[in-house]
């Protein structure tokens, strides 16, 4: 796109002036002001190795994943304004959109079919794409079939529905938020699944242990920090879960608000044993972004896939897709 590489030619210049004269030393505290410029800063302070970064992340890709998770990236770095200047900026997002997002702006989704409690954010996207599982072959939804789903950020259960329709045994939807938790109540009791859903309010990370989420800086945080609005919530790891409740895991989903390479860690067993598929948020952290996807190719053999699932913002819902090569024999 024009814009971007425009944008990105003067950011090159901006970093080669400002930031890499004295062998990459600098202080950038004055430029935080907002985890959404973690994503610059992380460009920045990884200059010099971003094209190590960019081919581990593209091995075994295909072109179009290559492309969305390229386009992301370079929204995130130099489209997007840092937070504190944000409102200097009007941007026409006709001249942005790929036309992939377009396309998916103009498709709509019967709610009669998927019905969600009043206060919830029915995002129609979730429905159109499935969670990701649109991309996969038939094969691999084949492979789903009476197999537990983990729902790692449930929500409201919107995907719990989506996830539904590819014939589990039980759908276990973690959600450690209690607004959140009590939507998904609803959303099973309106759809008659109280035989499928299971509601665990909990979140998932490396290990047992007690965090809470602050709702101001939308990260979780040590239970000890002095943080006024922090949510305190109950953490365990999906092998911990897993192993404790004798499950049979067919799909992890993970949209955990950033949560995401901690939790990845610790389902690190549950992936090598079970080879479920996986459909993980990769779009909160340049970590989740560029180390996930390694992480995981060192102890299975995964047909990885990056898709955008979110057409109507720039930056959003990007998703890793993986699941076992053989099933594509």
């Amino acid at each position: 796109m024009v814009i971007i590489d425009k944008l990105k030619r003067e950011y090159k210049r901006f970093i080669n002036k400002q930031f890499l004269k004295i062998n990459g030393n600098y202080n950038s505290d004055h430029l935080i002001s907002d985890s959404a410029d973690e994503w610059k800063l992380f460009y920045i302070k990884n200059y010099s190795q971003m094209d190590n970064y960019f081919e581990r992340l593209f091995k075994n890709l295909d072109e179009e994943s290559i492309r969305q998770a390229r386009l992301i990236f370079d929204r995130n770095v130099f489209l997007h304004p840092w937070r504190k200047i944000k409102t200097c900026y009007l941007y026409n997002l006709d001249c942005i959109y790929e036309d992939f997002e377009k396309e998916a702006q103009k498709q709509t989704v019967n709610k009669d079919k998927y019905k969600l409690p009043e206060g919830s954010f029915y995002q129609e996207s979730i429905f159109y794409y499935k969670n990701g599982l649109s991309f996969v072959p038939d094969s691999v939804k084949d492979y789903l079939i009476d197999k537990d789903f983990l729902d790692c950020g449930a929500y409201s259960g919107d995907s719990a529905l989506v996830l539904n329709e590819y014939n589990p045994n039980k759908i276990y939807c973690f959600e450690p938020g209690a607004k959140n938790l009590k939507l998904l109540n609803q959303t099973i009791k309106i759809n008659n699944l109280g035989n499928k859903i299971i509601p665990v309010p909990m979140g998932v990370g490396e290990k047992q242990e007690k965090l809470c989420f602050s709702a101001k800086s939308e990260k979780f945080v040590a239970q000890n920090d002095n943080t006024d609005d922090c949510e305190s919530l109950e953490v365990t790891s999906i092998d911990n879960f897993i192993s404790k409740n004798k499950l049979n895991p067919g799909i992890i989903k993970m949209d955990i608000e950033g949560a995401e390479y901690a939790a990845i860690k610790g389902a690190l067993e549950t992936i090598k044993k079970h080879e479920p598929v996986l459909l993980i948020s990769i779009y909160h952290t340049p970590i989740d972004f560029f180390e996930i996807k390694p992480l995981i190719e060192k102890i299975v053999d995964y047909k990885f896939i990056i898709r955008k699932i979110e057409p109507d913002f720039l930056c959003t819902d990007l998703i890793l897709i993986g699941y076992p090569k053989r099933l594509e024999k």
